[in-house]
């Protein structure tokens, strides 16, 4: 790997490491402010995966050279990917729609992030763990589209277990 590419691939993973914060901050955030159960459990899930992503990612920076970080450490206010997906943060005048499609947009940039990795590194350890944050990050999009569809049409939570995932 040329220099150039290590040190493409550790800011990248770098923005996807505090993506992943983020989205754990965000979706734990949401969860607390919905009121409805299947709405939080499904907030509540996610968080839980995004966690579970931050630790992937941190791996990888490890792998590459970089510092790694606890999630713990890390967390602040989310800014970034999930604040720009809205233009702004979650507050209380959001609504759990607007969350959904906070959501949405914001696993649209991973999934897009997480390709761009995937297509430039030549590291088959990076390139495999890439590919399993596309696919989870992919079923994630699937979730909050078909809540989003479900709020839409019927203005009642679905079970976001019965998503295909």
């Amino acid at each position: 790997m040329t220099e150039n590419l290590k040190e493409w691939t550790l800011t990248a993973l770098e923005g996807a490491r505090r993506l992943e914060k983020e989205g754990f901050l965000f979706y734990t955030k949401a969860g607390f402010k919905t009121q409805n159960q299947k709405g939080r459990e499904m907030f509540d899930f996610l968080a839980v995966e995004e966690a579970k992503h931050y630790k992937i990612v941190d791996n990888m920076v490890k792998t590459f050279g970089g510092q790694t970080k606890i999630l713990e450490e890390e967390a602040a206010e989310e800014s970034g990917v999930f604040a720009e997906a809205r233009g702004g943060r979650l507050d209380e005048k959001s609504d759990n729609l607007d969350a959904l499609n906070i959501g949405i947009q914001a696993e649209h940039k991973s999934i897009e992030l997480y390709t761009s990795i995937h297509d430039k590194t030549d590291s088959k350890e990076l390139k495999k763990a890439m590919k399993k944050l596309i696919q989870e990050e992919k079923k994630h999009l699937s979730i909050l589209e078909t809540e989003a569809e479900f709020i839409t049409e019927t203005g009642e939570w679905h079970d976001f277990r019965t998503v295909s995932m």
